[in-house]
């Protein structure tokens, strides 16, 4: 219904099929009467189970907040000789210099974060849009999607392609990159 995650925004991308999608019953309650209405579960036995499951869920929740990464952790395992991220980072920055000027980066940012006249986006990327820019604006408080949306621009305006490849790669997998937008009216896209 909503995607593949509770925060996902497919109307972003799909505004006039999630439109239909949105007066739809949702599939749970459907399950939840058919199971009911056949006699295999009360009522207040589904709500027990889920009330039990989404405790399971804040307990673990609780728990997650007191824990404490390991640098090498993001290995399956120790592999002598294998660089840290923070370590082939540091090697590519002092044989690759990068950078592109503030004029630059604020010419682009204006484009990543702007729409056409009359272009009706979808009222919450409207706020994400404004944020974006004001990030861009201070230079301060930049994000990974608007940092990314800032390092294609610039290395489009090199001439270098840049191709990304996927089922999510408007929006981005975690609808943060917003680089193909859609009027929520007419499916227009920008």
């Amino acid at each position: 219904r909503h995607g593949h995650n509770e925060t996902d925004q497919p109307s972003f991308t799909q505004p006039i099929m999630y439109k239909a999608i949105n007066n739809q019953t949702p599939a749970m309650e459907r399950y939840i009467d058919q199971l009911v209405k056949e006699g295999t579960f009360k009522t207040e036995e589904i709500n027990d189970m889920k009330k039990r499951v989404w405790d399971i869920l804040e307990e673990n929740y609780a728990k997650s907040k007191d824990y404490k990464s390991k640098p090498k952790e993001w290995m399956t395992s120790s592999w002598h000789g294998f660089k840290s991220p923070a370590e082939l980072a540091s090697e590519v920055l002092s044989s690759h210099p990068t950078g592109a000027a503030v004029e630059t980066l604020k010419h682009i940012g204006d484009k990543i974060s702007s729409t056409p006249p009359g272009f009706k986006i979808h009222s919450n990327l409207a706020r994400i849009m404004k944020a974006r820019a004001k990030t861009i604006e201070t230079g301060s408080n930049i994000d990974w999607a608007t940092a990314e949306g800032l390092a294609f621009g610039t290395l489009l305006s090199e001439g270098k392609h840049v191709r990304l490849a996927g089922q999510d790669v408007e929006r981005g997998t975690f609808s943060h990159r917003h680089a193909v937008l859609h009027d929520q009216e007419t499916d227009k896209h920008h």
